[in-house]
């Protein structure tokens, strides 16, 4: 059997799984997990592993199937298994191959050098830019540089050690609408994906100080200011799943995350989101986007109004403070969520 594993080059396949458990495998290609050995303790299953870098077909295939020396595969990742019959190691039919992958060499505009890396911001970027993604060159790099550095800063864990903000850990089906699988990255870094000034721009769920500071004078229309959501808009619990790389990648749940003070400020009425992570393989990171998720759409007071000149320059996803007496606000900071030019 030839089972492509991804439709491009990856940097290294990592583990083997045999009906979902993974196996070892020799300097020859034979597993050599008992349960996969005949009673004579011959091996029964040779794997090959193919990261898409070949230049040249498996001399092997070549030789006992009717593959030609033009089968090499190039820029396709694949396992090459050959089975030996064996009527009581396979019983129970032909088993399931399955691989752990370390993905494409990706780009990185803070070092101009390709190597695989599970950085978030670097893989969204990289999925914009590539041919299977949306194909488009026009990435703002400095925008994503800085994403990529707050992905890569260490955060501490609860139980102790650190581990990097957020990373990406996933597979993108071939059949994913690339609005889907944007939406499922973006999920693992709870970021803001926009398209401004021509190019696009990413920021990563992390709290920036504000870019600039506005007064009613910079203001040139009323204000418009809904301070709380319909209930049936607005949640007071997370819960989910994630695939977890501590149980083989079985999906799991994460702990839920929940508020008293919410609850309370909602008359004890629990609503809940449901937000599957299927690019989150660790728990903890898991907890922390959905706690951040929760908190931020707890925010609920949405400010809106015309300004002047002097808001130019402002983008989305930019933090901006507001000064207002009459609100009783003293550089109150808001998120950027839209803009338009009104002439």
């Amino acid at each position: 059997m030839v089972i492509a594993v991804a439709g491009n080059e990856v940097d290294e396949i990592t583990s083997v799984y045999i009906n979902d458990e993974i196996v070892t495998i020799d300097g020859s290609n034979n597993v050599t997990d008992a349960r996969w050995l005949a009673d004579d303790a011959s091996d029964t299953i040779r794997i090959k592993r193919y990261t898409g870098s070949q230049t040249t077909a498996d001399s092997t295939l070549v030789s006992n199937t009717a593959a030609t020396g033009d089968f090499i595969g190039a820029g396709i990742a694949y396992l090459y298994v050959r089975l030996r019959y064996n009527a009581d190691v396979f019983a129970g039919g032909v088993p399931t191959f399955t691989a752990v992958i370390k993905g494409n060499k990706i780009y990185d505009p803070r070092t101009s050098t390709s190597a695989w890396s599970d950085n978030a911001a670097l893989c969204i970027r990289d999925y914009i830019t590539a041919e299977y993604g949306l194909n488009d060159s026009a990435v703002d790099d400095t925008y994503f540089s800085s994403a990529a550095n707050d992905c890569d800063e260490l955060v501490t864990k609860a139980g102790g050690g650190t581990q990097a903000r957020y990373t990406i850990d996933g597979v993108i089906n071939a059949a994913s609408t690339t609005g889907n699988a944007l939406q499922d990255m973006i999920a693992a870094c709870n970021g803001t994906l926009f398209f401004s000034g021509g190019k696009w721009k990413l920021k990563v769920g992390v709290f920036d100080a504000s870019v600039k500071s506005f007064t009613l004078d910079d203001l040139r229309s009323d204000i418009t200011l809904p301070t709380r959501n319909s209930r049936r808009d607005i949640f007071n619990e997370v819960v989910g799943t994630f695939p977890n790389a501590g149980a083989d990648w079985v999906e799991a749940d994460y702990p839920a995350i929940t508020s008293a003070t919410f609850l309370a400020q909602d008359n004890g009425i629990t609503n809940t989101l449901d937000l599957p992570l299927v690019m989150v393989t660790n728990r903890r990171r898991a907890q922390r986007i959905a706690k951040q998720t929760l908190n931020r759409a707890r925010e609920q007071m949405i400010f809106s109004a015309e300004f002047g000149l002097s808001a130019m320059g402002v983008e989305v996803g930019d933090v901006v403070d507001l000064t207002i007496d009459n609100y009783g606000w003293a550089a109150k900071t808001f998120e950027v969520m839209s803009w338009k030019l009104i002439l």
